[in-house]
């Protein structure tokens, strides 16, 4: 699609498109059908976990094979695919052995740690999905269930709305520019979670019920 409309980011932080976050979404969306692939046969959706496990290593291999700590930019999509699917990976293990994970607050404080020194070395995209993994699914396991998930809206939304608060209040920085973008996020993404998605989770849930029935 067109990235951009005219001249109207001329004096926006990023002048070559309006939302930098949508280049990520083919991405995700390789990952998913990928890794519906891999979970799809008989025999391994019988042993998740193995295949989990295998498919953990694979990634880890590919990575090092493809060299993990090049540059990445918008030319390099193969690379950039590579990176985000060893953090799927490290998802579907998590999720393969779900039965056998122990949560705590101290070890997820851990791993958020772990996970910060892996940055510093600069070793994120071999190192850091694993315990990333674990630390963002352990702290989401003490938050309270919200009927409302807005989180892929604000991810959706929140580069968009940036791109459009710098024009209105270009002196704004740092913290004041968040706190300043994270209302109008919110709302839109709010808007979006009761307009788009949760109708179309509610249509695939019928589908479901539909297929099954």
């Amino acid at each position: 699609g067109q990235p951009n409309i005219g001249t109207l980011l001329a004096s926006a932080p990023v002048q070559w498109v309006w939302n930098g976050a949508l280049w990520t979404i083919s991405l995700e969306m390789g990952c998913y059908l990928l890794l519906a692939l891999v979970f799809a046969a008989p025999q391994w959706r019988r042993l998740p976990l193995r295949q989990a496990v295998v498919w953990n290593v694979v990634a880890a291999i590919v990575l090092i094979l493809v060299g993990w700590d090049g540059p990445v930019d918008r030319s390099s999509w193969p690379r950039q695919f590579l990176r985000l699917m060893a953090f799927f990976a490290a998802g579907s293990l998590l999720w393969a052995a779900r039965q056998h994970i122990r949560v705590s607050p101290l070890r997820v404080v851990a791993s958020a740690a772990l996970v910060l020194v892996i940055g510093l070395v600069g070793a994120t995209p071999l190192l850091a999905p694993l315990p990333l993994a674990y630390a963002l699914l352990g702290a989401a396991h003490y938050l309270p269930d919200l009927e409302r998930d807005i989180s892929f809206g604000v991810y959706l939304y929140g580069f968009p709305v940036q791109q459009v608060l710098h024009q209105a209040v270009p002196d704004a920085h740092g913290w004041l520019f968040a706190s300043l973008a994270l209302v109008p996020t919110v709302t839109i993404a709010w808007m979006s979670w009761h307009a788009v998605e949760r109708p179309a989770l509610r249509w695939a849930a019928s589908l479901r019920s539909e297929v099954s029935s």
